[in-house]
């Protein structure tokens, strides 16, 4: 095994200066990536804030889009789908009706 020897005391003063210029950057180094993390932390604590606000104040106007609609269209899933597939099924009829002249020749078929 190596025996280390000691190192001279001129060569540990000329290495003192690199050395606390080192633990400086290494310092403002860790202060940079603290206020940076702070930084980032209080972004994702707003973030969050805005989710909150606008999930309540979306939740909120769905109910009261909701509650003012509830009487103008029917809850029925596929209620649409269904009338648009009769009106599909009958549209030779309705055009046919159409040209005859009115509405009755319409609901004759169906």
């Amino acid at each position: 095994m190596p025996v280390l020897e000691p190192v001279p005391d001129r060569h540990r003063r000329a290495a003192r200066p690199r050395l606390n210029a080192a633990n400086a950057r290494l310092n403002d180094a860790v202060t940079a990536v603290n206020n940076a993390q702070g930084a980032l932390d209080e972004v994702i604590r707003k973030a969050r804030e805005l989710e909150e606000t606008h999930g309540a104040e979306a939740r909120d106007l769905a109910k009261k889009l909701q509650d003012s609609t509830k009487d103008l269209a029917p809850e029925e899933p596929g209620w649409l789908s269904k009338a648009l597939s009769w009106i599909g099924d009958n549209l030779t009829n309705i055009l046919r009706g159409r040209a005859a002249g009115g509405p009755a020749a319409v609901g004759a078929s169906g």
